[in-house]
């Protein structure tokens, strides 16, 4: 019984399964590991000496060149003031600024200081005839608007980094292939947008706005450092041989120099990464305790948040600050601020970060245009038709001229009362929110101070003609006047 128990046994589980299985999976993950090989590998159909031709070719910029980059970059300047990102694209296109940045991460690769030089100065020719192109066309352009096209070339940001180290993979493995994939070059000088920068630069410069300079150089610049960087890396990669001097000393000098320019060029790309990747995750993190925090909160009455001119600004490692701006007769209470300052505390990222509350304007006229605009952008995508909008915009204006009647214009309201009542010496203003514990009302309140010495009588019938006054002139019958004690 026993026996033929085992043989069952041995018949269902046979002698060396296990080993057969292992073995079949070891030649599975073999075969895995050849096929990801045979699909990755790069190194089997690259050119290596057409490939060094070819990008040290485009590093000379002089003659046809220097023409065609004069034309391009009136053709994006042309484009970024109209706002025509078909115009800024084509210009892209014929752009030839790809060159000498190829060429400064080929020689750092293969210790060419000869082929470097050449790239740098190549490279500061290129930056500054296109500054200067562009700053003429601004200059004297009279149309010189601030399009989006342009603002969104003046604050860099994680992304920009991103797609100026791939769109260079991109380039310099489509650039060693044999057969060079022409449609890839396009592609990443239309992603990496080298030109576009350069034209804000020259913009920034015309109408004296040296942060938008500043903030487009900052782009260019780390479009340039992260494609030469991805060049040097896969020049390393498909091990390019180095160049060879005839003088060893002068060879080790060379490769030593070299190697210092690569780890100096890869230093700040470094830095700029980190910096811009903290700078994204301060901006999430803003963004997260704003739509987490702020909007939810309900103002009283007609009171708003103006959630598009929320104003979020890092400063490379000093403190920040979020800017929220409200709309409303009605004061945010100083314990909501408390407990808004307690919530932002709780991400890393804001601890030390200022948080300042905007409520109104000092200009009303400028304020209802600003609230109008920031409401039609955030309901124009909800609306279906021009009737739609007009109703929409009528009912939200109405909205707005009721709040501006609430709102108490202060400062003539007090040159009014010292010129009507001799006796006034002080007057105050405030809202105080009371409540029956079924609704809650807002009372505008003027607190005032009279002359010592009056009698009570005066004072009395001084306080009522104010408060007469008052309600009158302001149309509003809940106003109160409270006598201070001098």
């Amino acid at each position: 019984m026993e026996e033929n128990l085992n043989k069952d046994q041995n018949q269902e589980f046979p002698e060396g399964s296990g080993q057969d299985i292992k073995r079949d999976f070891r030649g599975l993950l073999e075969g895995v590991k050849v096929f990801l090989a045979d699909l990755l590998d790069i190194r089997k159909n690259t050119d290596q000496e057409a490939t060094k031709e070819s990008i040290v070719a485009d590093i000379p910029f002089k003659g046809h060149t220097s023409w065609i980059l004069i034309c391009s970059i009136f053709i994006a300047s042309v484009g970024l003031n109209a706002n025509s990102t078909a115009v800024v694209i084509g210009a892209m296109l014929i752009s030839p600024l790809m060159g000498p940045i190829l060429g400064m991460g080929l020689s750092l690769a293969i210790n060419d200081i000869d082929t470097l030089r050449r790239s740098l100065k190549n490279f500061a020719v290129m930056v500054a005839l296109s500054v200067i192109t562009a700053f003429l066309f601004f200059y004297l352009f009279p149309l010189r608007d601030e399009s989006s096209e342009l603002l969104a070339r003046t604050a860099p940001d994680i992304r920009d980094v991103l797609i100026a180290f791939f769109g260079g993979l991109a380039l310099v493995i489509a650039r060693a292939k044999k057969g060079t994939i022409a449609s890839v070059i396009y592609g990443v000088a239309i992603a990496t947008a080298l030109m576009p920068p350069l034209c804000t630069v020259g913009f920034g410069l015309a109408i004296g706005n040296f942060s938008y300079a500043t903030g487009a150089m900052y782009l260019f610049t780390i479009n340039t450092i992260f494609i030469a960087l991805a060049t040097f890396l896969v020049i390393k990669l498909l091990r390019f041989p180095m160049v060879r001097y005839a003088n060893s000393q002068r060879r080790r000098f060379i490769a030593r120099m070299a190697s210092i320019v690569a780890i100096l060029v890869m230093i700040p790309a470094g830095f700029t990464f980190y910096d811009v990747f903290q700078e994204s995750l301060f901006k999430k993190e803003a963004k997260q305790f704003v739509t987490n925090n702020i909007v939810p909160y309900e103002l009283p009455g007609e009171g708003r948040y103006l959630e598009n001119l929320t104003d979020i600004q890092y400063n490379h490692g000093d403190d920040g600050f979020i800017e929220l701006v409200f709309m409303g007769n009605e004061t945010i209470p100083d314990n909501v601020i408390a407990t808004w300052n307690t919530q932002k505390n709780t991400y890393d990222k804001l601890k030390n970060v200022e948080l300042k509350i905007v409520q109104g304007s000092k200009n009303q006229e400028l304020d209802q245009m600003r609230y109008v605009s920031e409401l039609y952008e955030s309901k124009k995508a909800e609306l279906l038709s021009k009737e739609q909008q007009i109703q929409v915009l009528k009912e939200e204006v109405g909205k707005m001229s009721k709040l501006v009647e609430h709102q108490i214009p202060f400062q003539d309201i007090s040159a009014e009362a010292k010129a009507n009542y001799e006796n006034l010496t002080s007057l105050g203003f405030s809202y105080t929110i009371t409540t029956d514990f079924n609704k809650l009302d807002t009372i505008p309140v003027f607190n005032v101070q009279w002359k010592k010495g009056l009698p009570a009588q005066q004072i009395k019938t001084d306080s009522q003609k104010l408060t007469d006054w008052l309600r009158l002139r302001l149309k509003n019958s809940k106003i109160q006047v409270r006598e201070e004690q001098n």
